[in-house]
């Protein structure tokens, strides 16, 4: 059984997330509105839509690859917890050296939807390393 997604069209201008392909990891997210961005400038674009998660379910925006490497354009603040429900919104950021548009319509991010997972946090004294890396990070692996 396919689970659902439910969305809803905020304004006329909104399109529906969809995949390109069937066996893509995300859903294309449009812009609802066009959009100047200045150099180095970050703004928070409307997609003009909202989303009902499926039970258990909340969604991370990530970069579209050719935002990334034919506009420098990255996105950010991504997580949207299971319960929100208000209008999607995508931090954008314009890493160009330039200003440029973002055109109504255009594909700007994709979502992932991704499990809920719960823990309980426990305080301890000391944290043990199950691959005996301990605190060596950032490349301490080699090349």
């Amino acid at each position: 059984m396919t689970q659902k997604i439910k969305v809803q069209l905020l304004r006329s201008e909104a399109k529906l997330p969809v995949k390109a392909h069937m066996g893509d990891l995300g859903y294309d997210l449009f812009s609802s509105e066009e959009v100047l961005l200045s150099k180095n400038e970050m703004r928070l674009i409307s997609t003009g839509i909202a989303i009902e998660f499926p039970e258990g379910y909340g969604g991370i925006i990530k970069d579209r690859s050719s935002m990334v490497t034919k506009k420098h354009i990255t996105t950010h603040a991504g997580v949207i917890d299971s319960g929100y429900t208000g209008e999607i919104k995508i931090a954008i950021r314009n890493n160009l050296g330039r200003s440029q548009v973002l055109g109504m319509g255009e594909k700007i991010a994709q979502l992932i939807l991704v499990p809920v997972v719960s823990f309980e946090v426990q305080e301890v004294d000391t944290v043990v390393s199950s691959d005996g890396r301990a605190d060596g990070g950032f490349g301490s692996t080699g090349k």
